[in-house]
C-alpha cells in the first residue's frame, strides 16, 4: 500500500486557504486590494458578526468581463502579472492569483461585476460554481458568507467578535491611510462605523480616523534622494505611546510590516523617548519596484529591500531631521510666549534687591543631610533572615530616606535596602485588588466629582464597551459618553490615584481583551495597579514613606512588582567598605 497519497483538488484548496485566509480580516485585506487594483475610487465594506456571517465589499472599479469572471476563482489566475519579468517589478497590491480561489474553499461566495459591456453574476456554494447574467453596469460587489462554516477546526480558533473586528478595522484603516483619493465606508451589523471622504491631506484622513487625538502633535517627514523618497508624519517625543499600535508603514502605497523601518525610526527617537515608550508614525516610502521583493510572505505583509543599509540610514536621517525641526519650532514658540522682561541696569538692580530682601538663611536644624534629614528611626528594620517573610517582620523602628524623589533607602542590620517607590506601590496595590477579587467580594467604588473622558476609535470603543461589565468587577465603572467616547464614573476606592487614560491605552492591547482568562486577569490587575501607583519623581512625605515600607513587607511577594521588575536592591556593609578600601588589606 502506498504511503504517499495524491491529495484531492478540494483538499489542496483548503490547505492553500490556510496560508491566505487566517481570519475574517484576511478576507477583507484581499478584497480591498483587488478593488484598489481595479482603480476604484469608492469602497463600501459591510460586516456581519465580525465577518463570520458576512463580508461584503462594493466598489466602482473597472469590473470584469464574462470571461475574466469565469476564471477569477480558479487557482493562480490573475490579471496582475503574466511572466517572470513582471514578478521582479510588481506595482499592484495583488499578483499571485490565489486569494479568490482560497476564499471560495472555506466560504460561500456571490460575486456580481460589470465593465460597461458585460454584467456577470458568479455564485459559488460548496465549491460549486454557477454563472448567470448580472445587473451591475460598472464595478464589483462580492459577498463572502459563512466563513469557515465548512471548516469547523479553523472556526474554533477565531477570537471574540470585538477582537476580530479590531483586526478588520486595522486592515481597513491601513488601506484608507494609503489611498487618500479613495472614499471608504465601513458598516458593522448595519451601523455606519467609518466614513472617510476622499481627500488630498493625510492630516485630514488621520483626523477622520482618530478625531483630535493627534491634533498639533505630529511632525512632518520629508526626505528626497535619487533612490528613495520618504514622506509622512510622526508623533512628537512627548506623545510617546505604551505600544506600537499606531505605527504605519507604506511602501509604494502598500501597507507593510518592517522591523527594519521600525528600528530605524525608534533608533532616531532613542535619546528623546522614555524607556518602553514608542512613537506613533505614518511613513510612506517610494522606491523602484525592482529594488524590493514583495513576494517573500504568504500574505504579502513583509518585503525584502535590496539595499537594507541605505534604506535604514535614509529613514533614520529623515526622522532625526523631522524631530530636530519640530523641537526647534517648539523652543521658538515657548520663547515667543515668555513675558517681556526689563533687562535694563535699573530693572536688573531692582529684581536683585527684591531677592536680597526676601532671602532668609536656613537654620542649622533645616539643613539637608544625607541620612539625618530623612526619617530618623532606630536601627533595625527587619529581624528576619535573608529571605523577608510576612510573619517575621518587625517594625519597631528604622531609618529611611528618599533619594531623587524615586528611591527609598532603609538600613536593615548590616545592609542598605534600595527600594523603587513606584514598583513598591504597584505591588501593594496589586495585592490589595487581588485579595478583594479572591475573596469574591465586590470592590468598593468611589464616584468621581468630575468624570474623566477619553475619545476612542470605533474598534476600540466596541472592544471596551463589550467588556464594561467585566471592568465593573474591578471597581472601574465606565459609561458611554457620546459617539466613541467613554467616561470614568467610578474608580476602585482602595486606590488613591488612577491614571485613567494610561490604563485604557494599555488595556486596549489585544492580549488584554480576553479578560476571562486567568493570566489576562492578572495582566489587567497589574496594569490597573501600575496606573494607580505613586510615580517616580514624586516627593513623598515622611509618613508616606513609613507607611509604604510597612505595607510592602506585609505583601506576599515584596521583592518584585506584578510585571516582574525588581523592587529591592541590597548593598551590604561589607561591599560598601570594600569600595572605600576599608577592608581586604
Amino acid at each position: 500500500m502506498n504511503k504517499i497519497n495524491k491529495l484531492s483538488p478540494q483538499l489542496v484548496a483548503k490547505i492553500a486557504a490556510g496560508e491566505v485566509v487566517e481570519r475574517p480580516a484576511s478576507v477583507v485585506k484581499e478584497l480591498i486590494e483587488n478593488s484598489l487594483d481595479a482603480g476604484s475610487t469608492s469602497l463600501e465594506l459591510y460586516i456581519q458578526k465580525a465577518g463570520r456571517a458576512l463580508i461584503e465589499l462594493r466598489d466602482n472599479g473597472s469590473g470584469m468581463s464574462l470571461e475574466d469572471a469565469e476564471l477569477a476563482f480558479e487557482q493562480h489566475t490573475t490579471s496582475k502579472i503574466s511572466n517572470e519579468e513582471d514578478l521582479s517589478k510588481i506595482i499592484t497590491l495583488g499578483f499571485r492569483g490565489e486569494a479568490l480561489s482560497s476564499i471560495s474553499a472555506v466560504a460561500d461566495i456571490l460575486l456580481e461585476t460589470g465593465n460597461l459591456k458585460d454584467s456577470t453574476l458568479v455564485e459559488i456554494l460548496n465549491q460549486r460554481q454557477q454563472i448567470r447574467p448580472g445587473k451591475i453596469e460598472k464595478g464589483t460587489t462580492i459577498k463572502v458568507q459563512e466563513l469557515f462554516g465548512r471548516v469547523p477546526a479553523r472556526k474554533k480558533f477565531l477570537r471574540s467578535d470585538s477582537t476580530e473586528f479590531k483586526h478588520i478595522s486595522d486592515i481597513f484603516i491601513r488601506h484608507a491611510l494609503a489611498n487618500l483619493a479613495v472614499s471608504f465606508k465601513l458598516f458593522a451589523d448595519d451601523k455606519l462605523v467609518y466614513n472617510f471622504p476622499s481627500t488630498n491631506s493625510l492630516e485630514t484622513r488621520i483626523f477622520d480616523i482618530w478625531g483630535g487625538r493627534y491634533k498639533d502633535k505630529l511632525a512632518r517627514i520629508t526626505y528626497d534622494a535619487p533612490q528613495i523618497k520618504i514622506t509622512g508624519l510622526l508623533s512628537k517625543p512627548e506623545e510617546a505611546r505604551r505600544d506600537r499600535s499606531a505605527q504605519f508603514i507604506f511602501l509604494n502605497n502598500r501597507p507593510i510590516s518592517s522591523n527594519l523601518i521600525t528600528k530605524a525610526v525608534e533608533d532616531a527617537f532613542h535619546s528623546t523617548h522614555p524607556e518602553r515608550r514608542y512613537p506613533a508614525f505614518f511613513i510612506f516610502l517610494e522606491l523602484d519596484p525592482e529594488s524590493v521583493d514583495v513576494n517573500v510572505h504568504p500574505r504579502k505583509l513583509e518585503v525584502k529591500f535590496g539595499n537594507t543599509n541605505s534604506v535604514f540610514s535614509a529613514v533614520k536621517h529623515a526622522v532625526e531631521h523631522a524631530l530636530s525641526s519640530s523641537m526647534k519650532d517648539t523652543v521658538k514658540q515657548q520663547f515667543s510666549q515668555q513675558p517681556n522682561m526689563n533687562y535694563s541696569p535699573q530693572g536688573l538692580h531692582s529684581r536683585l534687591s527684591e531677592r536680597r530682601r526676601s532671602y532668609r538663611p536656613s537654620s542649622p536644624n533645616n539643613t539637608p543631610n544625607f541620612i539625618q534629614g530623612s526619617l530618623n528611626f532606630s536601627r533595625a528594620l527587619l529581624e528576619s533572615d535573608e529571605n523577608i517573610k510576612k510573619d517575621t517582620l518587625k517594625f519597631d523602628s528604622f531609618k529611611a530616606a528618599q533619594f531623587f524623589n524615586t528611591y527609598i533607602v532603609i538600613e536593615r542590620e548590616e545592609k542598605l535596602l534600595f527600594i523603587d517607590q513606584h514598583a513598591a506601590d504597584e505591588r501593594i496595590n496589586y495585592e490589595k485588588i487581588m485579595k478583594k477579587i479572591n475573596s469574591d467580594k465586590a470592590l468598593e467604588t468611589q464616584a468621581l466629582l468630575t468624570p474623566e473622558t477619553i475619545e476612542l476609535t470605533p474598534a476600540e470603543f466596541n472592544s471596551l464597551k463589550e467588556k464594561m461589565p467585566e471592568f465593573e468587577k474591578l471597581g472601574i465603572i465606565l459609561e458611554p459618553f457620546g459617539k466613541n467616547t467613554v467616561k470614568l464614573a467610578e474608580k476602585p476606592a482602595i486606590l488613591k490615584n488612577f491614571d485613567f487614560a494610561g490604563f485604557i491605552e494599555e488595556v486596549l492591547c489585544e492580549e488584554l481583551l480576553e479578560i476571562n482568562n486567568k493570566k489576562v486577569l492578572h495582566l489587567i490587575v497589574a496594569t490597573l495597579a501600575c496606573h494607580s501607583s505613586i510615580r517616580a519623581g514624586r516627593k513623598m512625605h515622611q509618613e508616606e514613606v513609613e507607611t509604604m515600607i510597612k505595607q510592602l513587607f506585609a505583601c506576599e511577594k515584596p521583592y518584585s512588582c506584578p510585571h516582574g521588575r525588581p523592587i529591592i536592591w541590597e548593598l551590604s556593609k561589607n561591599e560598601l567598605e570594600k569600595n572605600f578600601k576599608r577592608t581586604g588589606f
